[in-house]
């Protein structure tokens, strides 16, 4: 293994039809997080997906890094779930902490009331993060 870049190309009837470009990301690690709404239903039947993961000052994804992410859900909102893709794990799905897989973990928050919901992300080593969203009735 070196340290790099890496390209793919695919090539159809004389041009470039599509490529991807693999680097490796380089330390520090920082966590990144985006919740894919910020507004819930406050009936418990919305949920919010919040994608955490690690990266390096150009936003490369460290997928050879694994590292204990914690996260605590604070006013209007529940932590629904917190996991990752990896296969094989006895780390559980409802606690606060849990490890990346690839770089990346995934939060699942859920609303039963109106107001503000406040998410803290945490990991050793990175500067914490601050979410909020909102759970309000949509008329």
């Amino acid at each position: 293994y070196q340290p790099g870049e890496l390209t793919a190309i695919a090539r159809g009837p004389g041009r470039e039809q599509a490529h991807s470009t693999l680097r490796t990301a380089k330390q520090p690690f920082h966590l990144h997080a985006i919740s894919d709404r910020s507004m819930l239903r406050p009936d418990g039947t919305d949920l919010a997906y919040v994608e955490i993961t690690l990266q390096d000052d150009n936003g490369t994804v460290p997928t050879d890094h694994d590292q204990a992410i914690s996260i605590s859900v604070e006013g209007a909102g529940i932590l629904a779930g917190f996991g990752s893709a990896r296969p094989q794990t006895e780390e559980c799905f409802g606690g606060s902490t849990y490890t990346t897989y690839e770089g990346r973990v995934l939060a699942i928050i859920r609303s039963f009331e109106e107001g503000e919901i406040r998410i803290r992300i945490s990991a050793e080593g990175c500067t914490s993060l601050h979410i909020e969203l909102q759970s309000k009735q949509l008329e």
